[in-house]
């Protein structure tokens, strides 16, 4: 099982170097530099690339099954820490944010701000590398990344280890995420290795998380720590966390609801529901506002939060929409927080949890431009509440394929790709699933997969 997703793992980076947008110039072996040329290279490249996540697909219902009926956590942590390796040494896969996160920290190391200046003014291949729609739009992100990035910037000079320092960045997120999450288990009654198991070494988490190499991962693991921390510390404590983790980016700030519902009393009134609420919101600010000035940076990103919403994807749910009701429909997540803020009983985790995660799934899906990194964002909260069995089923099922879809979204004609491959895709899974039986009980196993809530512990009806 290990050893079959470490192959799979393998067999993407080995795709990647070929299928990876680089730097003009960039020094690459003889070997490779032919290979890149050839015409022949992307289509092969990526038929590694996806065989190597089927693999790794497959490796991961193994996980899932093995992490549910013996609890190894360990075995969780290995499988995890043994398919991320490979991926760390991989170029910027499946997106081109790689490059302009290293742009914008080469920008701010060179005293422009990556606030008033796009990736253009910095000049060189490095620039050259960034997607051409974001050439000469500021930065979207708040200072922590930028701040990271000069850091990066001061030590280095090279484009592919300042990406990869930033997927350093990832991963110190993702082990975030793996210390916050049996401290939120222990409040759900969540068992520990398959909520691990769910989180940090599904195919979702490893193509678009890490091979990826989003800021979205640092966000998630400093917000899902500040819920942990809030609960077992202080509220103060874990709103200063969420406050690092939106000047990472900016939808953090709803997690801070989550702070407020996890460490208000029970039955706390409405009064007291919106002092705890206020006063998360204060240190929030007061934390984004010292981290500008910490930076030199300011707050010069909150005008820039338009730029990634620029447009429609072709993903986007909001396209099914009336363009006259689309800004109706947009403030919705808003409306869903708060409701949840005002509704959702105080002192109770799995409530709060699930109503959070609802109201991140939500910003995620009617964000215009929405992206299959937005996705991960409620991952680790879904991973440790109780869910009904068709909700795990798509849960896990949706996991699977969209990381098997990471491939599509970077690739040149992409769109055509992905009309092709997504059915494709949903064909062969279909025929593997009808055709194994091993592997249909394992991914539709009726057991509780995902979580395991304490009255069930205790043999008592959900």
């Amino acid at each position: 099982m290990v050893g079959r997703g470490l192959v799979g793992s393998m067999l993407v980076l080995l795709g990647g170097w070929v299928l990876a947008s680089l730097p003009v110039g960039m020094d690459l072996p003889a070997s490779l530099d032919a290979l890149r040329a050839s015409p022949a290279s992307e289509p092969v490249a990526l038929a590694v690339v996806l065989f190597g996540l089927v693999l790794l697909v497959l490796a991961w219902v193994e996980l899932l099954h093995a992490s549910h009926v013996v609890g190894d956590l360990a075995l969780v942590v290995r499988a995890a820490v043994a398919w991320i390796a490979p991926l760390v040494v991989a170029p910027p896969l499946f997106s081109l944010d790689g490059w302009a996160y290293a742009a914008q920290g080469a920008l701010a190391a060179a005293g422009l701000s990556p606030y008033e200046h796009g990736p253009s003014a910095l000049g060189g291949p490095l620039a050259a590398s960034v997607d051409p729609r974001w050439q000469d739009t500021p930065a979207p992100y708040g200072p922590l990344p930028l701040m990271y990035g000069a850091l990066l910037a001061h030590v280095t000079a090279d484009p592919l280890l300042l990406a990869l320092g930033h997927r350093l960045a990832a991963v110190a997120g993702l082990l975030l995420v793996a210390w916050a999450l049996p401290r939120l288990g222990r409040l759900t009654g969540a068992f520990p290795a398959p909520a691990a198991a769910v989180t940090l070494a599904s195919p979702l988490m490893l193509a678009v998380g890490v091979a990826g190499l989003h800021n979205d991962l640092l966000m998630i693991g400093l917000a899902t720590a500040g819920l942990a921390v809030g609960v077992e510390r202080h509220w103060v404590a874990g709103a200063a966390l969420v406050g690092l983790a939106a000047g990472v980016k900016a939808p953090a700030v709803l997690v801070g609801l989550g702070v407020a519902l996890l460490t208000l009393p029970p039955g706390a009134a409405v009064l007291a529901r919106l002092r705890r609420l206020v006063g998360v919101g204060l240190v929030v600010v007061a934390t984004l506002v010292g981290l500008g000035l910490l930076s030199g940076l300011g707050m010069g990103w909150i005008p820039a939060l338009r730029v990634p919403g620029t447009g429609l994807t072709h993903a986007s749910p909001l396209r099914l929409v009336p363009t006259s009701v689309r800004p109706v429909v947009q403030v919705l997540p808003l409306v869903a927080a708060a409701v949840a803020a005002f509704r959702t009983p105080a002192g109770d985790p799995v409530r709060g949890l699930r109503a959070l995660a609802v109201v991140l799934l939500a910003g995620g899906l009617l964000f215009s431009a929405l992206r299959l990194w937005y996705l991960l964002w409620p991952v680790p909260l879904l991973a440790v509440v109780p869910l009904p069995t068709w909700g795990r089923r798509l849960f896990v099922a949706l996991l699977a394929l969209l990381g098997l879809l990471a491939p599509f979204t970077a690739v040149p004609g992409g769109t055509v790709l992905g009309c092709v491959g997504i059915p494709v895709l949903a064909v062969a899974g279909a025929a593997v699933l009808l055709g194994c039986g091993r592997l249909r009980r394992r991914l539709l196993v009726s057991r509780a997969v995902v979580a395991g809530p304490v009255a069930a512990r205790a043999g008592r009806p959900l």
